[in-house]
């Protein structure tokens, strides 16, 4: 190697080691996993560059050229896997698409084979052997991540680049192992530009997915009034907004009614889908009953599997059931989880509806509310009698075909909202 073309590949190099000491520092500060996974990646990748360009030669004259050719196949090998599982993970393949997440799975497994190559007897051949394979991995990494693009995913469009960058960079790599562009300062220049390129999109681009999931989780946490994950109302917020609208019913002499969706069976919901797939069906709850309730009125979250449905002003006492029923046929529709994915399942959950309503009289009684099947509520404030009330109904609802209850006014138990006398 020419003084040049060292201090070429030495800059290159110091730019692995700059960035590999920055997401360190960066994986200590913020106590990440993911963190230290990037360190190694970039360590890994580093490591390669260093002898398949040359340096580890010049900087250790006795190690012999089977040992330098063995090391450039175990580390372009292994640099290939790990970039491969790395993108797999970043594009969330495994829940996005199945197309992805195969092909780079595929890539993966074929990159760890090459491992076995070090044994072939003839290292020349095994080299070229690992040079072929990886840049084809290259190529097909840029092309998973492109369809990533396709498929909505702002952040691969850097990542694309970042693989293009790595296609010129293995090139370059393995045609200076192979002794192909040694001599040629441009090509070397070229592919170090696009292997110092290739880590910077990598390293930038991780930061800024990181850097707005904190900065979500920051916001969020900053306005605690709102659930996590389906940004409807929640706890005192909740209980707030459904105390001034039975005060503003009062002043207004009209009904208002509480209606109660629950899910039941989310124990069988997280055992055979995992968290993930609770998640996916709470999103899509609150999604239907906010388009089956109608935009005016307000959705909040009563707990974990529970959400609740003020309806202000009810003019006409037929219309809670409609919207009842409405509710309990609309929500009850399976759920495809993980649509995507390799393995898309349905889920059918197990629903309650429960109606409580609030009388324009009501006030006479203050805040004694009618008895239920379950005892008197004894709180501090009206709405967490009407919310507990329509929880109870919801559980009661199961032992109905429509899974819709309301009290009896007469009786005081709990009927289907089917069959009750609503005038």
């Amino acid at each position: 190697m020419t003084h040049l073309e060292i201090a070429l590949w030495s800059a290159c190099l110091g730019i692995y080691f700059s960035y590999a000491c920055l997401t360190l520092f960066y994986a200590a500060y913020n106590r990440s996993y993911k963190g230290l996974q990037v360190v190694g990646f970039v360590l890994i990748c580093g490591l390669f560059l260093m002898f398949g360009s040359g340096l580890a030669a010049q900087l250790n004259p006795g190690m012999s050229q089977a040992t330098e050719l063995r090391l450039v196949m175990g580390l372009g090998a292994l640099s290939s896997a790990y970039s491969a599982m790395g993108l797999r993970n970043f594009l969330r393949a495994e829940q996005r698409d199945a197309i992805v997440d195969r092909g780079m799975l595929a890539v993966m497994l074929i990159c760890l084979s090459l491992l076995l190559v070090q044994f072939w007897p003839n290292l020349n051949q095994a080299l070229e052997l690992v040079a072929l394979v990886s840049i084809a991995a290259s190529v097909m990494a840029f092309w998973f991540a492109l369809r990533a693009w396709l498929l909505g995913d702002r952040f691969a469009m850097p990542m694309t680049l970042a693989c293009a960058a790595m296609i010129f960079a293995v090139i370059g790599l393995f045609g200076t192992a192979l002794h192909a562009i040694e001599g040629n300062l441009l090509l070397q220049g070229f592919a170090a530009w696009c292997a110092a390129l290739y880590v910077v999109l990598i390293c930038h681009t991780m930061k800024r997915r990181y850097a707005t999931h904190r900065r979500m989780s920051r916001a969020l946490a900053a306005s605690r009034e709102k659930d996590l994950l389906t940004q409807l109302l929640t706890g005192a917020a909740f209980i707030r907004r459904v105390d001034d609208s039975i005060a503003r019913a009062r002043r207004n002499r009209k009904e208002l009614a509480v209606i109660c969706v629950e899910i039941y069976n989310t124990t069988l919901l997280r055992k055979e889908f995992g968290h993930n797939g609770l998640e996916q069906v709470i999103y899509g709850m609150a999604t239907r009953i906010r388009q089956l309730s109608g935009g005016a009125t307000v959705v909040g979250r009563y707990s974990d599997t529970s959400f609740m449905v003020v309806l202000d002003s009810v003019k006409q006492p037929s219309y809670l059931r409609t919207v009842g029923l409405r509710l309990a046929v609309g929500v009850r529709r399976p759920y495809m989880l993980n649509a995507f994915s390799s393995d898309p399942r349905e889920f059918r959950p197990d629903i309650g509806v429960g109606v409580s309503r609030v009388a324009s009289g009501r006030e006479a009684r203050g805040r004694q509310l009618n008895t239920s099947h379950a005892g008197e509520f004894d709180s501090f404030s009206m709405a967490q009698d009407v919310l507990h009330e329509a929880a109870e109904l919801a559980l009661a609802s199961t032992k109905f075909n429509s899974r819709a209850a309301i009290m009896d006014g007469y009786s005081r138990k709990s009927i289907a909202l089917e069959a009750a006398e609503l005038g």
